[in-house]
């Protein structure tokens, strides 16, 4: 596939990409210039083109080394820098930029939000079954990220956690409230009740430490 990127004319502006499908747009790797190696996000449909304005904006404005640098865009596409190299795994180092990287995030205490639906928080969940408005907090992104490290240390067998593109999910409320149902037996120990009190309090320092120190129980199995 041929794709002439934002504001470029010649054909050394070109790149070939090789695609995957996220929930608002397709994403390519490619080359700009025949040189560089860039992301291209292309929106699947145009009233996804207010997620690409506020991305951009993000983009222009928070400067941090653990996202991506925008290059080009216009209303429906942006091309960015690679964020890292494809691993198989999660590291240890990650932990803290990523929760670095929430913390500067999580300085705006609103806003529009997406994630993996078999992550997030319960009274998301909740709200999601009951067809009520999801009101933002910062401490949404961290329980999220602390039930990733949940599913990635105890890989649970269950067709509810099976992750699923949101154009395939027929009936969004079953599906919520299976997962809902998934949680509500899960990460009760003394351990993760510890770790999600620091999220809910945005202790993002000592949440670095408890995360990190989980890397003990992932070498150990």
């Amino acid at each position: 596939m041929w794709y002439n990127a934002p504001g470029t004319e010649t054909e050394t502006d070109k790149g070939i990409f090789v695609g995957s499908r996220g929930r608002t747009s397709n994403v390519y790797e490619g080359k700009l210039n025949n040189k560089d190696s860039v992301v291209v996000k292309l929106a699947k449909e145009k009233n996804y083109s207010p997620c690409f304005e506020r991305e951009k904006d993000v983009l222009i404005n928070f400067n941090s080394p653990h996202i991506p640098s925008l290059l080009l865009y216009d209303k429906d596409s942006l091309v960015t820098t690679p964020l890292g190299t494809k691993v198989k795994n999660l590291q240890k180092r990650d932990v803290r930029n990523i929760i670095e990287t929430l913390r500067m995030c999580n300085k705006n205490e609103t806003g529009n939000f997406a994630g993996a639906l078999e992550c997030m928080p319960n009274d998301i969940l909740q709200s999601l079954v009951n067809g009520e408005q999801i009101l933002y907090s910062p401490s949404i992104d961290l329980i999220c990220l602390v039930r990733l490290f949940y599913l990635m240390l105890h890989k649970p067998a269950n067709v509810a956690m099976e992750r699923i593109s949101f154009d395939e999910i027929s009936d969004f409320k079953s599906r919520a409230k299976n997962v809902l149902t998934f949680w509500s037996s899960r990460g009760k120990s003394d351990l993760w009740q510890k770790i999600y009190q620091m999220v809910k309090d945005l202790n993002y320092d000592d949440s670095i430490i408890e995360l990190k120190g989980l890397f003990l129980i992932f070498d150990a199995k």
